[in-house]
């Protein structure tokens, strides 16, 4: 049984932003992590430290100039932007496959809390999450990591 959780005033105000930012520049990015599991299974079923982001590398800038137009605090960049927004991190990555794969094959929209978001397709999201830590030679999941790897297990089994 998946424990859920409440969701925060910041939270709810994370996601409003970005369900905007998602209309205003559709296709530029999409939710990936731990948000986006709970996304696809409709609730918040564990605690976030975070929300991260992917978009194409020529909308990396753009994506992130937008989240502090939409009153987000500019932290720092290097690889990743760092924002925040309603207290809230949000961490934006370029799309390293974007090249490979367009984005609009990998993202779809999952209306959450009566809000649009744009989320990684569930079954790359699962893909993604099995394998990112072996790709980097890592043998073992996180806690955090094997409650989000049950969750979408079970969602596409029952067929979302």
């Amino acid at each position: 049984m998946v424990n859920s959780f409440e969701l925060t005033s910041d939270e709810r105000s994370v996601l409003a932003v970005l369900s905007k930012l998602g209309e205003e520049l559709p296709g530029t990015f999409y939710i990936l992590g731990g948000w986006a599991f709970d996304i696809w299974a409709g609730k918040k079923t564990r605690a976030h430290s975070d929300f991260d982001l992917i978009c194409p590398p020529q909308m990396w800038d753009r994506v992130g100039e937008r989240l502090v137009e939409m009153g987000g605090d500019f932290k720092r960049q290097g690889v990743t932007k760092r924002i925040v927004v309603s207290n809230i991190m949000l961490s934006v990555f370029k799309d390293p496959d974007d090249e490979l794969r367009p984005m609009s094959d990998r993202c779809c929209t999952v209306e959450f809390e009566g809000m649009a978001i744009p989320v990684m397709d569930a079954v790359m999201l699962l893909d993604t999450k099995e394998n990112l830590y072996h790709r980097f030679g890592i043998d073992y999941y996180l806690h955090k990591d094997i409650h989000d790897i049950r969750l979408m297990r079970g969602l596409l089994e029952q067929g979302i």
